[in-house]
């Protein structure tokens, strides 16, 4: 909840049995959160497990504001253990690009003084970065082989069936590649 009222996108809610955010909450714009984890009180209701109540700021007595950079970028990170070389077509680099910059700020002032006051937050977030095109999956000699250990379990003979046929006999990881 966010000053007591849900927050909940019920659509999601009901399709993947969970719930997600209607409306993200921006750091700057949180006062305080109480997280409750067993036993609620009535006014928390509705679910049994944890509930989280965030209370937003409110203007502020004074001109007030604040902003702020989260940046990341692969050159400032080590490679990434999944990286394979001679199949990427990055720029002359040995590692994919990835880059994450996370800005945002705050602004409060009063608009009559110790009666009404303006208090507004933003926040946004840039990702670029590469994504996996090839993965590894068992080739049909291994899913023979595999088929005749698992013949009996029939819960591993579906997990196998998850899996699709190799289509790049060349890719990284040779008659493995999909």
């Amino acid at each position: 909840t966010i000053d007591g009222s849900d927050n909940n996108d019920q659509d999601v809610g009901v399709r993947r049995q969970g719930f997600t955010v209607a409306i993200p909450q921006n750091i700057e714009s949180i006062n305080e959160f109480q997280i409750t984890t067993l036993l609620a009180d009535a006014e928390a209701g509705r679910n049994i497990g944890a509930q989280v109540n965030v209370v937003s700021r409110s203007g502020e007595t004074a001109l007030h504001g604040q902003i702020y950079d989260f940046f990341t970028d692969s050159s400032l990170n080590a490679r990434d253990f999944f990286d394979i070389a001679p199949f990427r077509t990055f720029r002359n680099s040995d590692k994919s690009p990835f880059t994450r910059n996370q800005f945002g700020g705050s602004l409060g002032f009063p608009i009559i003084k110790n009666q009404l006051n303006f208090f507004a937050a933003f926040e946004q977030q840039d990702i670029n970065t590469a994504q996996t095109t090839h993965f590894s999956v068992p080739t049909l000699a291994e899913r023979q082989k595999a088929t005749t250990l698992v013949s009996s379990n029939l819960l591993g003979r579906d997990l196998l069936e998850l899996f699709p046929l190799p289509n790049n006999v060349g890719g990284p990881y040779r008659d493995n590649t999909f």
